[in-house]
């Protein structure tokens, strides 16, 4: 919660993305709980399965708190 906190009020960044593993469901569970949403999956390295992507957009979420 700081750290979007800090990315939006204080760094004023229009959007957070986040990875993770796809057998990683505790961190998931998290960032959905924080507000992001899955955004695709993306493959940092060759021949392997690819990563989940999360992001959550500022601009489409104003007015809602990020707490």
């Amino acid at each position: 919660r700081a750290m979007l906190g800090h990315a939006r009020h204080v760094l004023r960044l229009p959007r957070v993305l986040a990875i993770t593993r796809p057998d990683n469901h505790a961190s998931m569970r998290v960032l959905l709980r924080l507000g992001l949403h899955l955004a695709g999956q993306v493959v940092l390295y060759p021949n392997t399965p690819g990563d989940n992507l999360f992001a959550i957009d500022f601009a489409t979420r104003e007015g809602a708190p990020v707490t």
